[in-house]
């Protein structure tokens, strides 16, 4: 709960909104190569913090609901939004890449299940299902 109500105060406060110009002050402190390490490094560990919410990998948390999972969309929005920085961030291809499997999970975390289910059918078809149905048909019954 307490990382949940981090998220919305987050959004609500305009958290990712500095100025080009803060950017650029910390960028001029560094050498261009540190400070893009520092900048992907921070982005990767965002990135997976939210993944780590959407998937609720401890036993204690709740899945989401679909109110935070849009909150978690948003945050992401502004996330990449503040890392690229008009341009004088991060490159987008690279904030999208890293960010590609939470979008992902957050696409499907407001599907229903049966359009994940349908969706995981036709993947398992089109990967080699029906090889893998044709010899469980006609392959002998176990202990033979």
């Amino acid at each position: 709960e307490r990382y949940r109500s981090f998220l919305w105060v987050s959004i609500q406060t305009d958290i990712f909104h500095p100025s080009v110009s803060e950017i650029n002050l910390l960028a001029s402190h560094m050498v261009p190569s540190v400070f893009r390490t520092v900048m992907t490094s921070t982005w990767c560990s965002l990135v997976s913090a939210m993944e780590t919410l959407v998937l609720a990998v401890s036993g204690w948390w709740r899945p989401l609901t679909g109110r935070e999972g849009r909150i978690i969309s948003q945050l992401l929005d502004a996330g990449i939004a503040w890392f690229h920085s008009d341009g004088e961030g991060l490159p987008m291809e690279d904030l999208r890449s890293v960010a590609s499997r939470l979008m992902e999970l957050l696409e499907l975390h407001a599907k229903p299940v049966s359009a994940i289910e349908l969706k995981y059918n036709d993947l398992w078809v089109q990967h080699g299902g029906k090889e893998e149905l044709r010899r469980q048909r006609d392959a002998p019954p176990s202990g033979w």
